[in-house]
């Protein structure tokens, strides 16, 4: 994947808080728990205004150990397979030591369990740009693919066995995903661990009918962001 080489305006820094990188897409909107006093957003978008303008896939313009937690929702599936471990070293580059990083992405096994019942056009929920069935998040929304966007088409995909595999030999240390509803929820640290520490990985069933309740977070150690899975998915 090549380098950025733009110069990137990095904003002005207000003291005292903590940074959280939104990688944005059309996806869900920046968590609740993100939106106090007690953090600065930092937006990266190349279709928002005042946004610092990059893709997702040149991460490597912003500085190392510059954020506390990096949040995105979507944006991987759209990446081709072997772009995904270059964007997510980017993504453990730029936190801090200690950060988290939040991802969202669809649940394959889960969106293959609907299509095994034949349920491949029928629509799961509602999204803003109308219903969303299995064939759209396997192979792109279809009515923005019809409306001529090909940034909506999806090259591939990820279960909760996957990807934790591809996030721990980088050097998360700890990996929670929870299956909720058509979706995974990803929260990974960045831990300092020695060669012989082997990664915490835990994947959480939800049950589609019940709001996602966890809060027995392990708390090793004082410093690190304690953040749960719950705050953190929180709209």
């Amino acid at each position: 994947m090549p380098k950025h080489k733009e110069k990137i305006n990095w904003p002005k820094l207000e003291q005292g808080k903590k940074i959280v990188l939104n990688i944005v897409n059309s996806g869900a909107a920046l968590p609740k728990a993100f939106r106090s006093e007690e953090w600065q957003e930092i937006v990266v978008s190349k279709e928002i205004t005042n946004a610092i303008p990059l893709d997702i896939r040149e991460l490597s313009a912003l500085p190392s150990e510059s954020c506390n937690v990096i949040w995105n929702a979507g944006s991987l599936s759209y990446l081709y397979a072997h772009e995904v471990v270059p964007v997510l070293t980017e993504c453990y580059r730029i936190l801090q030591p200690k950060g988290v990083l939040l991802l969202q992405v669809a649940d394959l096994q889960r969106i293959g369990e609907i299509m095994a019942q034949g349920k491949l056009e029928n629509a799961l929920y509602n999204s803003p740009a109308g219903p969303i069935a299995a064939i759209d998040l396997l192979f792109g929304h279809r009515v923005s693919l019809s409306a001529g966007n090909k940034k909506a088409q999806t090259h591939t995909g990820f279960t909760a066995r996957t990807i934790p595999h591809k996030l721990t030999p980088l050097g998360f240390g700890e990996v929670e995903v929870t299956r909720e509803g058509w979706m995974l929820r990803v929260m990974a640290r960045k831990i300092t661990a020695s060669p012989a520490d082997k990664p915490l990985i835990r994947i959480r069933e939800e049950d589609l009918n019940e709001k996602m309740r966890i809060r027995d977070t392990i708390e090793k150690n004082p410093e690190w962001l304690k953040i749960t899975p719950e705050d953190a998915f929180n709209a």
